[in-house]
């Protein structure tokens, strides 16, 4: 008669099971980032990580702590048994035994800080561990080794613990990466522990043809603008903690990152990869925040990582911080985003400008063109030195407002002069031709160029609300001010071409229409102003209707010409 009530055993194949968990690492780079995170748990100071294709070997060494016997073999007692196992040799214990399954055999050797001379190395057959329903793991004692940051003689080493991995995967989907992928990757799960154990991480890597490049980094402390730092509570007492900046600008633009983890834990993942796992945030919030405009750490004190180590569980914590990133997004982030965003586009103005002004010289510069530079001449006061109006402070009264000489350097020729060896005195020499043509924007500074005659044509852009002009010349000033609101300038600002060749139309119209007779004046303006949409059509779609487009087919052109005739 069968039994009514009992227990069945559970049993399984520890090798298979070994394997499979090695596994949840899927790629060469997640052992990479897997033993850096082992050696800074360690404490370590020093990391080299040497990635060689040509021999397919991969060596990761530290001056971290280091384990014993008893250490090592209470970490792998506790493979998948704990969330942390004591020793920190990776969470859940996996981190110790992730290589199996990517190489032929791999070595783990290490010393106790303790004892310099005690080093021990276990050997990890992948095909030997795979077989064996409960493996053992053999180790061998290296009496010849000695730590020493600075080995001499016979022996020494400046590690205290070396993984290093034997005949690794070809697969090369598996094992592709590069200097560049393994510093952005280090720096962005574990910059935080880097910076507290002031880590130095060096990465060498020969490529399968023999190049070699190498990288030698340190996490660097966030030097942006800071961000007043806050704290939303969830409904589980669970806190979100923004610690931002605004990054810091480049000649490249800003490249800040954001990083996203747990209080508790130095470790850290991109928000790219938090946003690619954890698809909860509205797109503008995700672009903002990847987009290098922002730098620092959200932090939750309910999230929790996955064993892999790539994403967080799915859990009501998780979904409580995007909801909170998006709070933080909507009431404090999106004013900075939207501030970068006009400053983005004064920028772009301004460039354009620029370039606007040196046609606009040329042309000024042309004798048959001499009624037009008269007219620059004529305004009434210009806006420096003594005698001159009072400058308009959206032109020249703050940062916002500032302008830039054409010919790149701030303060204009005169400045130029001045700073010059033995010239400190030819700022104040009067130039009586001197016709100075400047942009404002934000990156010039006030113009500080001669007394006197030093008339000029400057660039404003604004929104001018409530106005239906495109633009207005100010006489007085020299300031011709173009409406960025109206439809027309809308129209024309999508190409950088085309918004250029406009405002140079526009200011030869403006400069033209002041030889009218005051009493024409206006009548004039309104033939002008009827004209310029048409002008802009062409600018626009002109050279696409003719067939002018740079690598247009000669047979399309001889279509559009057969079509015109």
């Amino acid at each position: 008669m069968s039994e009514r009530n009992g227990s069945s055993p559970v049993e399984f194949h520890k090798g298979n099971a070994l394997v499979l968990l090695a596994a949840t690492y899927q790629t060469l780079p997640d052992v990479v980032f897997e033993q850096v995170q082992n050696a800074l748990d360690k404490g370590a100071s020093q990391v080299r990580v040497a990635l060689d294709f040509q021999k397919r070997t991969l060596t990761v060494e530290d001056d971290g702590d280091g384990i014993s016997r008893d250490e090592f073999e209470e970490a792998l007692a506790s493979v998948a048994h704990s969330n942390k196992c004591p020793t920190d040799l990776g969470r859940f214990g996996i981190g110790l035994v992730c290589p199996i399954g990517k190489c032929e055999r791999f070595t783990f050797t290490s010393t106790p800080k303790s004892n310099p001379r005690s080093y021990l190395q276990w050997t990890f057959e992948t095909s030997v561990i795979k077989d064996a329903e409960s493996p053992n793991v053999p180790f061998r004692a290296l009496d010849d080794l000695c730590f020493s940051r600075e080995p001499s003689g016979k022996g020494g080493v400046p590690w205290r613990t070396q993984v290093r991995l034997v005949s690794f995967t070809k697969d090369r989907a598996l094992t592709r990466t590069s200097v560049p992928f393994l510093r952005e990757g280090i720096l962005d799960k574990y910059s935080l522990a880097m910076k507290r154990h002031k880590t130095v991480v060096a990465v060498f890597l020969r490529e399968r043809d023999g190049r070699v490049t190498e990288d030698r980094f340190t996490a660097d402390r966030f030097t942006g603008q800071r961000i007043p730092i806050r704290t939303v509570s969830g409904n589980d007492g669970n806190a979100v903690t923004f610690r931002l900046f605004l990054a810091n600008k480049t000649a490249e633009g800003r490249h800040g990152k954001v990083l996203i983890g747990e209080s508790s834990n130095d470790f850290r993942i991109s928000f790219p990869s938090f946003t690619q796992h954890a698809n909860l945030l509205a797109p503008e919030v995700n672009n903002a925040l990847s987009s290098g405009l922002f730098e620092g750490e959200i932090l939750s004190s309910g999230i929790r990582i996955d064993a892999r180590r790539n994403h967080f569980q799915v859990s009501d914590a998780l979904v409580e911080m995007c909801v909170a990133i998006e709070e933080w997004y909507y009431q404090v982030g999106v004013n900075y985003v939207d501030r970068a965003r006009e400053e983005k586009e004064d920028q772009r103005y301004q460039q354009l400008g620029r370039r606007s002004m040196l046609v606009i010289e040329g042309l000024l510069s042309d004798p048959q063109f001499s009624h037009l530079k008269d007219v620059i001449k004529s305004f009434g006061k210009g806006t420096i030195g003594d005698g001159h109006a009072k400058p308009d402070a959206r032109i020249v009264g703050s940062d916002e407002g500032k302008s830039l000489s054409i010919d790149g350097i701030a303060g204009g020729a005169a400045e130029r002069t001045r700073k010059g060896a033995g010239h400190q005195e030819a700022a104040k020499v009067e130039r009586l031709n001197h016709t100075p043509l400047t942009v404002a924007g934000p990156h010039g500074r006030r113009r500080t160029l001669v007394k006197g005659n030093s008339e000029g044509l400057q660039f404003l852009y604004e929104e001018m609300e409530g106005s239906e002009r495109l633009w207005i010349l100010d006489t007085v000033c020299g300031v011709l001010r173009f409406n960025t609101r109206h439809p027309l300038w809308a129209t024309c600002e999508v190409d950088d071409k085309v918004i250029m060749r406009f405002q140079e139309h526009v200011a030869i119209i403006a400069l033209t229409l002041e030889l009218s007779p005051s009493d024409w004046k206006e009548r004039n303006r309104q033939m002008a102003d009827e004209m310029l949409p048409s002008f802009a059509f062409l600018l626009l779609r002109g050279d696409d209707l003719a067939g002018r487009k740079p690598g247009r087919k000669k047979e399309n052109v001889k279509a559009l010409c057969a079509k015109a005739s």
